[in-house]
């Protein structure tokens, strides 16, 4: 059994960050210091040589950042064309926090050639905050009572000549006390997330992979507008060689080779009602080593 435990405290006054960035006196005569502590503690149970489980607990929080708590005046909105009046949270914002529990599970098969990593979780949030591009004149929205729980699982065989990497990702958003933020608080983190890579070395030098990537209906932080879902692919050829100075590697990448639509994960800035649609591409990387 390995025991860690971690413990970090913090202090925040707002009262001094709006005096240093404003001149501000008007919270000194206030209540404006935070005391912000952390904690983590995690049990690892050795089975057995193949076999490993795990329980973590942790209480995380995050401090407002000065951009969020002080920062105020306009900016320029390209999809409105004109200046909006950017409104911070407040000063001596709340603070995020977010207790967190994790029960994991590590398995070794087939002489070690095969791993199993299971881990379940539950995040259970305070006043996590949003940041939108469409919801005006608001530039932030919080969500006071926030909690999704989920799966992350990934399989690795690794063999002489081939490797094989799984992983899959399930998040499910249980609680969500905002329901003018409900849609945005479920697209936040895809409910699905599903990547495989296979790669094959030929010998001399030759080294081939194939990955595929699928990552369900979400909303990037800023953007809009969600993405949909998408499902890509990569392609991969590397030669390493060896030269009478040095050593030099040579690699081919098709990126997306389908060209399926929405692939950047990326709404368009300027419209972000508008994604951009997926592209083919090409890349080429020659590195010499001496």
């Amino acid at each position: 059994m390995v025991i860690n435990v971690g413990l970090m405290y913090e202090e925040y006054d707002a009262g001094i960050m709006s005096e240093q960035f404003f001149g501000d006196s008007d919270y000194q005569d206030t209540d404006t210091e935070t005391g912000i502590p952390s904690a983590r503690i995690g049990l690892n149970y050795r089975i057995n040589d193949n076999h490993a489980a795990r329980l973590i607990v942790s209480r995380a929080s995050r401090l407002p950042s000065d951009y969020e708590d002080f920062f105020g005046g306009n900016y320029y909105a390209d999809r409105y064309d004109t200046e909006i009046p950017y409104q911070p949270f407040n000063h001596s914002s709340e603070i995020e926090k977010v207790d967190s529990i994790e029960i994991g599970y590590l398995g070794h098969f087939m002489n070690r050639k095969l791993s199993v990593d299971a881990n379940l979780f539950y995040n259970d949030f305070e006043t996590l905050s949003f940041e939108f591009d469409d919801i005006l004149p608001e530039r932030y929205a919080k969500l006071h009572s926030y909690s999704h729980a989920g799966l992350d699982l990934e399989f690795r065989y690794t063999g002489e000549r081939n490797f094989v990497n799984l992983a899959y990702s399930y998040v499910d958003v249980l609680e969500n006390d905002l329901l003018r933020l409900d849609l945005e608080g479920r697209m936040s983190a895809p409910e699905h997330t599903l990547s495989l890579l296979y790669s094959h070395q030929f010998g001399h030098g030759w080294k081939a992979s194939a990955s595929l990537f699928h990552v369900s209906d979400m909303r990037w932080t800023t953007d809009s507008a969600s993405g949909g879902d998408v499902t890509w692919a990569d392609l991969k050829l590397v030669k390493d060689f060896k030269t009478t100075k040095g050593e030099v590697h040579l690699a081919l990448t098709a990126q997306n080779i389908f060209d399926e639509i929405g692939v950047t994960l990326r709404a368009d800035r300027r419209n972000p009602a508008v994604h951009s649609d997926g592209e083919r591409r090409f890349l080429a990387t020659l590195r010499y080593s001496f």
